[in-house]
């Protein structure tokens, strides 16, 4: 974080989170250990968009990494940021849940503005290609993930009909896949250690990455009270 006022820091995030819409906790799992981050995020028709604007500003992230984020963030159908506990790192996420249809390959669900803990910044595309229960997806996944049990127990144990929506980031800083499983209901506890019990999963992800390495993340649903509680 350049701004070294982490107090502020803090004090803005716990504004920002009286009007945020969703909320969420990741673990990511590392060769280095566990990262904890949290998200808040807002529909578009409920986001301030100069207000996060300058919020990342005030964090230190490059202007111009905010302004294409900024753009790219009035067109879509959601948008949010992710911290993560020592205040390293933010990460600025545009949304198109509704605006992507399963058919659409190659068209990106999400996309990530990185400012990241070693300096860099980064735009990743999370960029759709069909249901993990497809073939050529799973066994991708399952190709990059150390827990290849995770994405076993999320196939049985999901509906039929309910969508498993994967996506794979891939360029020369990260070769990655994403499966968003939060219509499938799923108790975190069932899937990834019976510690999250009572926690509803929203996604698996896994891969390598510049940064990090090799990792392995997985997604909660969460409270207001849960994201604030990892700034302490």
């Amino acid at each position: 974080m350049p701004n070294n006022d982490s107090d502020y820091i803090k004090q803005r995030l716990h504004s920002l989170c009286l009007t945020a819409d969703v909320f969420d906790r990741s673990f990511s799992f590392t060769d280095r250990g566990i990262e904890s981050r949290a998200l808040m995020g807002w529909y578009s028709q409920n986001a301030s968009l100069p207000t996060l604007s300058k919020f990342a500003l005030e964090w230190g992230v490059n202007p111009k990494l905010v302004e294409s984020w900024k753009a790219l963030a009035s067109q879509s159908d959601g948008v949010g940021i992710t911290y993560n506990a020592n205040l390293t790192s933010l990460r600025l996420y545009t949304h198109d849940w509704n605006r992507i249809r399963p058919s659409e390959i190659g068209k990106p669900v999400y996309t990530g503005f990185k400012s990241l803990q070693d300096g860099s910044l980064r735009i990743d595309e999370y960029l759709n290609y069909g249901d993990l229960r497809e073939t050529s997806n799973f066994d991708y996944a399952s190709n990059r993930c150390t827990r290849p049990e995770w994405l076993e127990r999320v196939v049985s144990m999901s509906p039929v009909d309910v969508p498993l929506i994967f996506t794979r980031t891939e360029n020369s800083s990260r070769q990655s896949w994403l499966v968003t499983v939060r219509h499938a209901n799923l108790d975190a506890g069932d899937i990834v250690g019976y510690e999250f019990k009572g926690n509803k999963l929203l996604h698996l992800a896994g891969g390598v990455d510049a940064v990090k390495g090799e990792f392995l993340t997985f997604y909660l649903s969460s409270s207001p009270n849960q994201v604030l509680s990892l700034l302490k």
